[in-house]
């Protein structure tokens, strides 16, 4: 843990705060991690990686990788969402490799692109496991053209 993270820590200690806390940040073209947001409670990832560590993935070739959501697929529902994951063959089962989970639901509300998935695959292969879920919503007549995230 870097020195920068170690003092956010125990400022929240400080306060109190006891429990799960998620540091977002950014690599910079240059190499440089830019920490930009604490989320000093459970937050929409931080379950994935508790099911991670209690052995969920089984193999540890196996990774899980947060994906924002292709903008190309527009403006998904939960529903549109999980029918696409089904006809691509990818719902997550424990043992089964590769599969989908659903970080947080859908909204058609948001503007494309505006939610996040989970894969669960060996690693180098999640860009596959996205261009198949691409793929499959292309096929249902839920995204226009490929998307070029992956």
């Amino acid at each position: 843990m870097s020195e920068k993270l170690r003092s956010s820590a125990k400022i929240y200690q400080t306060l109190g705060y006891r429990g799960n806390f998620c540091v977002d940040a950014v690599v910079t073209a240059q190499g440089a991690v830019v920490y930009t947001e604490v989320n000093v409670r459970a937050t929409t990832g931080t379950h994935l990686h508790k099911l991670a560590a209690d052995g969920i993935l089984g193999d540890s070739s196996r990774l899980i990788r947060q994906v924002s959501a292709s903008p190309n697929w527009g403006a998904l529902s939960t529903e549109e969402f999980l029918a696409g994951v089904e006809k691509a063959g990818l719902s997550f089962s424990a043992g089964y490799d590769p599969g989908i989970l659903m970080v947080m639901p859908a909204d058609p509300e948001r503007k494309p692109g505006a939610f996040l998935y989970a894969t669960i695959s060996e690693a180098g292969a999640q860009d596959d496991v996205s261009r198949a879920l691409d793929a499959s919503f292309r096929s249902l007549g839920l995204a226009d053209t490929e998307s070029t995230m992956f």
